[in-house]
C-alpha cells in the first residue's frame, strides 16, 4: 500500500529479547490480570524487538517516539483534545537500552 515506516511509541528505549516459552508465560499471566510491572516492561522491551525484526522483513523504517508525555500542554488539550501536539519527551536512556536491536537489527542491508 506504500508505508515506508512504522511508528512506535513507547515509555522507554528498553530492548530485551525473550525466548517464547517465557514471552508466553508473560503474556500468559498478562491475561489473566497477574502480569507486574516488571513484566510489563520485559514483554514491551521483547516486542519492540519483535518489531524491528517485523518492520525490517517488510523493509520498512521502524521509527521510536520514546518518553513522550501526552497532552503535556494543558491549553492545547483542553482548546482541541487529547492527541493534538502537545507532547514532551521525558528523559530516557538510549546507549544501553537499544544495544541489544541495534547489534541484533542494525547492520542489515534492508
Amino acid at each position: 500500500m506504500g508505508a515506508m515506516a512504522t511508528d512506535h511509541a513507547v515509555e522507554s528505549a528498553y530492548t530485551e529479547e525473550l525466548g517464547s516459552s517465557e514471552a508466553g508465560a508473560i503474556f500468559q499471566r498478562a491475561l489473566h490480570g497477574k502480569a507486574n510491572t516488571e513484566d510489563a516492561r520485559r514483554f514491551t522491551a521483547h516486542m519492540i524487538m519483535e518489531s524491528a525484526r517485523m518492520s525490517m522483513e517488510d523493509g520498512l523504517v521502524m521509527q521510536l517516539h520514546v518518553g513522550a508525555i501526552r497532552d503535556h500542554h494543558d491549553l492545547i488539550y483542553q482548546r482541541f483534545g487529547s492527541d493534538k501536539g502537545g507532547d514532551i519527551p521525558a528523559r530516557n536512556e538510549f546507549t544501553h537500552n537499544l544495544r541489544p536491536l541495534l547489534n541484533k537489527y542494525g547492520n542489515d542491508d534492508r
